[in-house]
């Protein structure tokens, strides 16, 4: 199951673990759930795994298909600790369609006061 975790020291950035073992959707219903429900909201999430192994370019492909922001890709590397080639991703999030996804696939999104988005105020889009 993929996880989000805040340990990097940037309250700007999430690392999303654990793509190989989650399909992208339940990866993402993860990230949304942390996003609105635990208020642990960013503007980039991190991402990585194996070469052509993970599901990582499925991950990525999910997000734009969803057009919930734009993905940028790293080069293979070869990882010194495991021998590996791995890539990362960075996912800079599209908020009003995260969040417009989020509520239709039954995520608890909260409104804020002078909400912009597209559900409360469709002139703005």
């Amino acid at each position: 199951m993929a996880e989000i975790t805040h340990s990097n020291g940037c309250c700007g950035l999430n690392e999303i673990t654990g793509v190989s073992h989650s399909t992208p959707r339940d990866t993402m219903l993860e990230a949304a759930r942390v996003h609105y429900e635990e208020s642990d909201a960013v503007a980039i999430y991190l991402f990585t795994g194996k070469d052509k192994v993970d599901n990582c370019e499925e991950f990525a492909q999910f997000i734009k298909d969803h057009k919930l922001g734009s993905v940028t890709k790293t080069r293979a590397k070869k990882n010194p600790n495991s021998g590996n080639k791995i890539r990362g991703w960075l996912w800079a999030v599209n908020e009003p369609e995260f969040r417009v996804w989020a509520r239709k696939n039954s995520i608890n999104v909260p409104h804020k006061e002078g909400c912009n988005c597209r559900e409360c105020d469709p002139s703005n889009y």
